[in-house]
C-alpha cells in the first residue's frame, strides 16, 4: 500500500510483476495533499508545481480506472 501519488508512476512495472494487481485510489482534499507535497523534500517547492503533480497523478490513476462489480445477495 503506498498512500502517496508516486506510486501510480510505477504502474506499469507493477503490472508486469503482478498482472492481478489492483489500485485504489484514495482522494484527499486537494489542498491539503497540494500543501503537504510542498511541504515534503520529495517534491516540487511550488504550490504550482505541486498542483500539476497532483493532477497528472490523478489523470495516470484514471486511466486504471474500472467500475467496481457490487454483487447483491
Amino acid at each position: 500500500m503506498d498512500k502517496s501519488l508516486d506510486g501510480i508512476r510505477y504502474a506499469e512495472e507493477y503490472l508486469q510483476a503482478f498482472p492481478e494487481m489492483r489500485f485504489i485510489g484514495v482522494v484527499r482534499d486537494p489542498r491539503a495533499q497540494v500543501s503537504s507535497m510542498t511541504e515534503a523534500i520529495i517534491h516540487d517547492f511550488t504550490v504550482i508545481g505541486n498542483c500539476i503533480t497532483y493532477i497528472e497523478a490523478y489523470e495516470e490513476l484514471d486511466r486504471y480506472r474500472q467500475p467496481i462489480k457490487i454483487e447483491s445477495s
